[in-house]
């Protein structure tokens, strides 16, 4: 059930992975010289944030999670009023696309799927940023620093 509920996100993220290709595919190409690059990398950022807010997407990832609230306490063993506030303080909704710092290592790949796209969730020892990848595309993601204690609860996804 945990992954069926996290294959429903995962889905819901891949949208969006759809859409941020494309607004890859438009915005300028980077350039070799460093501020050039920033600024386009910049832009590039700004654009995926914001189809990703305008999308609903967080809404959207947020309630299937809570949907699946007493499904995923009974994975864990903790009780669903605890997984409640585990996922509200996920705070997914302040989420943001951002770069992945060169030095993250992958701790856990969480598999999932909906409408018979796969995707995954990788977290890493840089417990600030998670990547989500779905047809072949992948987002850097920065979680805030609070709710960064709730990103291992992920791994009960592979359960």
């Amino acid at each position: 059930m945990v992954r069926k509920a996290l294959g429903v996100c995962l889905g819901s993220i891949l949208v969006v992975c759809v859409v941020i290709g494309c607004a890859s595919a438009l915005l300028p190409a980077t350039s070799t010289a460093a501020p050039v690059a920033n600024a386009a990398s910049s832009v590039k950022t700004t654009a995926m944030n914001s189809a990703i807010d305008a999308s609903g997407v967080k809404d959207a990832v947020s309630d299937a999670l809570l949907a699946h609230t007493w499904d995923i306490a009974n994975v864990t063993g903790i009780s669903s009023s605890q997984v409640q506030t585990c996922i509200e303080n996920l705070d997914i909704k302040d989420w943001q696309v951002a770069d992945l710092p060169a030095n993250a290592v992958p701790t856990n790949t969480v598999s999932g799927s909906a409408a018979g796209v796969p995707a995954t969730l990788t977290t890493y020892n840089t417990p600030g940023y998670v990547t989500v990848s779905a047809y072949g595309q992948s987002i850097d993601l920065a979680v805030p620093a609070a709710a960064q204690q709730y990103l291992p609860l992920i791994a009960c996804a592979n359960r």
